[in-house]
């Protein structure tokens, strides 16, 4: 789909509540779908964006990731042993700046 004409949001700074969301699975969407329903119930105005809902390079990457990811994890689940140990190591640490 175009982006042409499409403006961005001009949020209301303390009064509104932004959401992001990366369908990774029920649990992620399940709690900012609470989060945005929060927002809404506290009468703030909300919105709620889920990150591949639009084709952009920022989409296509987190699919990209989300793929290697479940194929890492299929192979370190069938192999077992080091393969799993190291696979759990790799993916259980990092933190905001592990990907820069």
């Amino acid at each position: 789909p175009s982006t042409q004409g499409l403006q961005p949001c001009a949020a209301s700074g303390a009064q509104s509540v932004v959401v992001a969301t990366i369908r990774m699975g029920f649990g992620h969407h399940r709690i900012a779908y609470a989060a945005a329903s929060w927002g809404v119930a506290s009468g703030r105005t909300t919105y709620f964006h889920d990150l591949l809902a639009i084709e952009s390079p920022e989409a296509q990457l987190i699919k990209d990731t989300d793929a290697l990811y479940s194929k890492g994890s299929r192979l370190a689940s069938e192999m077992g042993g080091a393969v799993e140990r190291f696979w759990g190591s790799l993916t259980k640490s990092g933190d905001g700046d592990s990907l820069r």
